[in-house]
């Protein structure tokens, strides 16, 4: 059984702590998507698997965009409906140790640009019970990786911009340290009730590994001091 009390305030601390972090180490990619198709299958106990996909209908047409933050800045911007000529957006996430307020959560999200080129990374976190019937997910992204689909045109392309895919955030081939927010307003129940087509809005920002973060300081102390003589 999850002690609440000690779970809400470290799901409440969580993006205060990751903020900080960001503010320590600059972000070097965002994004957002708005209007995807929730979906949750559990077993009746507040336990099971929810899912967050782009679609094209008239009810949800979803959107969104990634932005590169750092040098040279882009932003790949998906218009409504963009999974009708290409790309994609798809989140999974497990629902668990339930104790009908708060529950944990681990999974995984892939950004898909307009010619088959991705964004992947790997999500644990916390599952917060709001009012009105609202649900909130806050937690860490990690591993974040962009995958280059084989055409070697080195961008992530949007259905309207793009931005360079390499050497975001030095030369680590990950990223982490993000913080991804994710709301949707189910039916009543806290994952007790199967629900889908339900709106889900997703967004997150992604920073540096530690390692890589350290080894881009130690490279400007570096070049501070041959300035310097």
């Amino acid at each position: 059984m999850i002690n609440r009390k000690t779970v809400l305030v470290a799901a409440c601390a969580l993006p205060a702590m990751i903020a900080s972090q960001a503010l320590a180490v600059d972000t070097v990619m965002s994004f957002g998507f708005t209007d995807l198709s929730g979906r949750f299958i559990g077993d009746g106990m507040g336990n099971g698997s929810f899912t967050a996909d782009a679609v094209a209908t008239v009810a949800l047409p979803s959107a969104g965009d990634v932005t590169r933050l750092t040098a040279p800045n882009g932003t790949a911007t998906f218009a409504n409906n963009f999974v009708s000529i290409g790309g994609g957006f798809n989140l999974n996430l497990s629902v668990f140790a339930n104790d009908g307020m708060v529950a944990l959560g681990m999974g995984s999200f892939t950004i898909t640009d307009l010619d088959g080129d991705t964004i992947t990374g790997q999500i644990d976190g916390f599952w917060v019970k709001g009012g009105l019937s609202q649900t909130f997910f806050n937690g860490n992204l990690y591993n974040v990786t962009l995958n280059d689909n084989g055409t070697l045109d080195d961008m992530f392309n949007g259905t309207s911009g793009a931005f360079q895919m390499s050497n975001i955030g030095g030369p680590a081939p990950s990223l982490e340290g993000a913080l991804v927010q994710l709301f949707l307003r189910p039916a009543a129940n806290f994952f007790i009730t199967n629900f889908d087509g339900v709106s889900t809005q997703v967004s997150g920002e992604i920073v540096p590994t530690p390692g890589a973060a350290a080894l881009a300081g130690l490279a400007g102390l570096a070049a501070l001091r041959r300035r310097r003589k």
